[in-house]
């Protein structure tokens, strides 16, 4: 007899990132909010469809398969979190469409190619923007920015009104791209645009009228951030103090779970006509062990990787003190080719092989400033710091990172990489653990660089 299947979907809104935290975390986090499931299960030649919002009780059977795309990585997590029965086993028909060989494995691309069936964008559209701050906590953002908007921005409104009466040009002139555009090129300036990155390029080299223009110019941007940093602040406060979402209008919901239903409806279509030749293809037992595996993780020290921040953010402020830099955009590519020819180091790219190679010309020579210009290069450039933070980010509270491959991830049938990225990590390399975390507990942050102390 067929094992009945249940085929699911779940539509979900969050203050969670879930790219970041991964499926597992997303799921569990306390922001996250199931808006509506919608089931099929498939038995004895019957379907039976279920929509559930608002009240979450499963109806399946004693023995069941679970059937979802990306089921492995998401639903599982979300069906578990509702303390649904446990299925005989999760089938996951985004996997099943790598094994097949497909070159995208997304239910849209799926769904136009094989079935000739669009996926409901406009309803994706909708569901993801349920999670911006804006519509999740609705009029509660709205009131606590407006309290917040003044006083956040005077100080920047009055230095940007400042720059503008320096300047001497109209108000006007600055605050039209056109006009600054045209003023700039009437002072002998040949400038192609206004944006924020080509002003501070040229800034360096201006003097008089037309570098008050540019510093007016720029100094509409501090409103703008101030802005920015008002909204983040609020966001951020009502995301620390747990503030419960804006109730989600019964019409959007509906429309929330007629999406919802739509995609469950292609995915039923898909594995029948489609993916489930592919069930069971690979070698016995290996779904099982990648199961196993995922889900068992690997312990992940958390105040070692938080103590690593710490050194390696001390020693890109000691870089950048270094190499006399106050503003990191002054390490921009462009910036720093102009910096570096005016040094009289020219190079075509600011790339990682340029810069060491450079480092290394420039010590030997005893160009100092072009050593500690390129090493401050480097100190920003550096992935150790994004590495850690990922980790931090996807380590569970028993101290384990889980989900850390993808089950045949790469068109050759490999496990791919997720999270922090782990097989990306050096191996083979002849470091005294130990050692390292008693020079970095005696404050000598250099030891975060191994190569430099074997």
């Amino acid at each position: 007899m067929t094992t009945p299947r249940v085929y699911v979907d779940f539509e979900t809104r969050s203050r969670a990132d879930l790219e970041t935290l991964g499926g597992r975390l997303y799921a569990e986090h306390p922001s996250t909010e199931v808006l509506c499931a919608v089931t099929c299960l498939s038995h004895g030649g019957r379907d039976e469809w279920r929509e559930l919002h608002g009240r979450f009780t499963a109806n399946v059977p004693a023995v069941f398969d679970a059937v979802a795309h990306n089921g492995i990585n998401f639903d599982r997590h979300v069906w578990r979190r509702l303390g649904w029965p446990e299925p005989r086993k999760w089938i996951d028909t985004m996997e099943l469409a790598r094994v097949a060989g497909f070159p995208e494995a997304s239910l849209e691309w799926l769904g136009a190619n094989l079935l000739h069936a669009a996926k409901d964008l406009e309803g994706n559209k909708l569901t993801v923007s349920l999670s911006k701050p804006e519509l999740f906590y609705g009029p509660k953002l709205h009131d606590l920015l407006g309290q917040e908007i003044e006083a956040c921005t005077a100080s920047a409104v009055a230095e940007s009104q400042r720059l503008i009466t320096v300047s001497g040009f109209d108000a006007g002139v600055v605050r039209s791209p056109a006009k600054c555009k045209a003023a700039l090129q009437a002072l002998g300036v040949p400038v192609a645009d206004t944006r924020a990155a080509t002003l501070e390029a040229l800034r360096p080299a201006l003097s008089g009228g037309a570098r008050a223009l540019v510093e007016a110019r720029l100094g509409l941007g501090l409103v703008t951030a101030a802005k920015a940093a008002a909204r983040d602040k609020c966001i951020a406060d009502l995301d620390a103090r747990g503030v419960k979402p804006a109730p989600v209008p019964a019409d959007v919901l509906a429309r929330v779970t007629a999406y919802c239903r739509k995609d469950v409806e292609l995915m039923v279509r898909l594995h029948r006509e489609w993916l489930e030749p592919w069930e069971g293809s690979d070698l016995e037992g290996l779904e099982e062990a990648d199961r196993a595996v995922i889900d068992r993780g690997v312990y992940f020290d958390r105040e070692l990787a938080e103590l690593l921040l710490i050194a390696d953010e001390t020693l890109r402020d000691q870089a950048l003190e270094a190499a006399g830099v106050t503003d990191t955009a002054e390490l921009g590519p462009i910036q720093l080719k102009a910096t570096l020819a005016s040094l009289g180091a020219v190079v075509d790219d600011c790339t990682a092989d340029t810069i060491e190679a450079l480092l290394v010309e420039a010590t030997e020579a005893g160009e100092e400033r072009i050593a500690a210009l390129c090493r401050a290069r480097q100190a920003l450039s550096s992935i150790a710091a994004g590495k850690l933070r990922a980790g931090l980010a996807r380590c569970s509270s028993d101290g384990r990172l889980r989900d850390n491959t993808r089950y045949y991830g790469a068109h050759t049938g490999r496990w791919s990489g997720s999270g922090m990225q782990l097989q990306n990590m050096a191996a083979g390399a002849d470091i005294d653990v130990a050692a390292t975390i008693e020079l970095l507990n005696a404050g000598e942050l250099s030891a975060v660089y191994w190569k430099e102390n074997t």
